[in-house]
Formats: C-alpha cells, structure tokens, sequence
C-alpha cells in the first residue's frame, strides 16, 4: 500500500495546478480495490468492441465511455449512445458499489484540493440537469459528467491532451491493476518535465485538456486498468450561452451585446486563473477543521 501523503504540484504563483491523492484511511479500500477490479474484467467479458477498438490515438487497449456530451456535430447535449448491450453492462458498472467509492473519493479530493475550481464544475453541471431532466448523471456522488473505462489489460497511454474536456477543468483518474509503480506505469506530465509514481488505488488529477500527458510502459505479465472521470467544455458553454449553441447565442446579441461578450471571452483565462487554489488557501481552508495531510510539494 502507497504512502498516505499527496503529492501537490504548484506553479510559480503557487496556484495548485494537479493532485495525487493515495486511497482514503480505511482498512477496507484494499478489497474495494479488488472490487473494482473485478468489475472492470467482468464489463470487459460483456460488452462488444468495433474491430479497431484495441488500438486508438490514446494508446492500444480496449476503452468504453459513458458519458454526457456536447460537441462534434451534437445540436444539444445529450447522453451518449452505447450499444444495448455495452449501454446495459457499462450502468451496471456504474452501480457497483466499489467503482461508485472510487468515483466519490476521486470527486471528494477535486474539491479539498481546488474547491474554488470543484464549485464552478459542480455548478454548471447542476445548472444543465436541472434544465434537462432527460441527462441523467453516473454517479449522486461525483461532480463530473462523464466516465472511460480503460479495460487494457495493459492500459498505456500515448502523449495526448483531452481536448475536448474543460479546457481549465481537471479530470480524475484512478489507477488499478497488479503493477509495479516504481518501474512503470508512471503518469508523466510533458509541458511540466516530471513523471510521478502513480501506484494501483490512487488518483491523479490533473487538467487534461492543457497538460500533454502519458504513461510509462509496465512489463508484459503485468496488468494496468485506468478509471477516468471528466466534463466535456461543450456543456459549460452550452450553458454559459444560455442552454443554447454558440451560432444562436450570438445571432441574437446586438453589436454592443457582441463587443461585450467579446470582452467577457478575453478575460476568460484570467477568470480560469483566478478558481485554481494556493496552498496557502487551502490551508487556510482547512484549518479550522483540522484535517489537512500535510503534502508533498513539486
């Protein structure tokens, strides 16, 4: 079992810019581990894969997703299609109780180690069901809409950025597997120059959209599973826009109306700036209630 000590990493304005989070105190989180685990091969027996699906532009290894979207051609927002079959096994995934912890914790450490940035996530996300009941959310406990399951069984990424996503949001993901992190599997962070042991059990997160991210390769007779949570930037600007899309929204604003929302878009990296957290807020944050693990800083 991995030492229980985050690893923060900051920028040079020490604003919290990723998190590596070991699993939460509890003797029971090695078979909630297995668990999930377990849930990931049994998914995998079940659920039917197109011919190219073991080889992508993320890395060679079998990958579903269930998932809330907008973008690539979509009109609205809409809950992703998934064979009846995947669409069946991939909700029952979503049900086990094991993999609903693992998301939840996941959910739960976004907002202890960026609250500012968790409750502009979670308030957008809130804003679109609560304005179209027919979306329906993976998880009562996470704050994110969508969720890939990396059946591997050697999930090894390739150098990518997420583009779709958030483009300031952070995503999460929950290593599993039988591998050993000190040889591999290490999850690096290519604009940073780092790679960081990311153990089986623990969770990284990291803005995925602007950070250029891979894995190092395990050895052949090991296994490495990934769980990754993530909102796609459609949804936010769908309702930004007042839950309508990009060419309606401005074909209706006067010239002055477009000046301003001109403005409003320029400032929007100052805006994404501003939600991520320093330490120092953090602790002072958490102070009160006495429950901050001291971490690592890089």
């Amino acid at each position: 079992m991995p030492a229980r000590r985050p690893l923060i990493i900051t920028d040079s304005e020490n604003r919290i810019i990723a998190a590596f989070v070991c699993p939460p105190d509890g003797d029971d989180w090695d078979a909630v581990k297995k668990g999930a685990e377990d849930a990931i091969l049994d998914a995998h027996k079940k659920c039917t894969f197109p011919a190219n699906a073991s080889s992508h532009r993320r890395g060679k290894f079998f990958v579903l997703n269930k998932r809330i979207s907008h973008g690539g051609g979509q009109k609205c927002p809409g809950n992703i299609y998934n064979e009846k079959t995947n669409a069946s096994t991939l909700a029952n995934f979503a049900a086990n109780e094991n993999i609903s912890r693992i998301a939840g914790h996941a959910s739960a450490s976004f907002a202890t180690w960026a609250p500012n940035l968790y409750t502009y996530c979670e308030g957008g996300f809130e804003k679109l069901l609560e304005k179209d009941a027919s979306l329906h959310r993976n998880f009562e406990n996470s704050v994110w809409a969508s969720f890939a399951v990396n059946f591997g069984p050697r999930t090894v990424c390739r150098r990518h950025r997420d583009a779709a996503n958030l483009p300031f949001g952070w995503c999460g993901i929950t290593a599993l597997g039988d591998f050993n992190a000190t040889h591999g599997g290490h999850l690096i962070l290519w604009e940073l120059g780092i790679a960081v042991e990311f153990p089986s059990g623990s969770t990284a997160l990291i803005p995925s959209a602007a950070i250029t991210h891979s894995n190092v390769p395990i050895a052949r007779h090991e296994t490495r599973y990934s769980f990754t949570q993530f909102t796609a930037g459609g949804l936010f600007r769908w309702v930004d826009q007042g839950f309508q899309s990009t060419e309606k929204y401005t074909e209706n604003l006067s010239a002055h109306e477009q000046a301003k929302d001109l403005k409003r878009q320029q400032e929007r990296c100052k805006l994404a700036l501003s939600l991520f957290s320093t330490l120092s807020s953090i602790r002072d944050h958490q102070s009160a209630r006495n429950s901050l693990i001291s971490p690592d800083v890089l």
